[in-house]
């Protein structure tokens, strides 16, 4: 009971961390692709 529980957790917590970085991938494409020449 307890290894499935830390399981889910790991597996929640893993979701959370990669929710940011897709989003940041995401935006980064969306600026290269909108301004090839100012990509900050």
């Amino acid at each position: 009971m307890m290894s499935s529980m830390l399981v889910a957790m790991k597996a929640i917590i893993a979701s959370v961390k990669a929710v940011p970085s897709l989003l940041m991938l995401n935006f980064y494409n969306l600026r290269f692709t909108t301004i090839p020449n100012k990509p900050f």
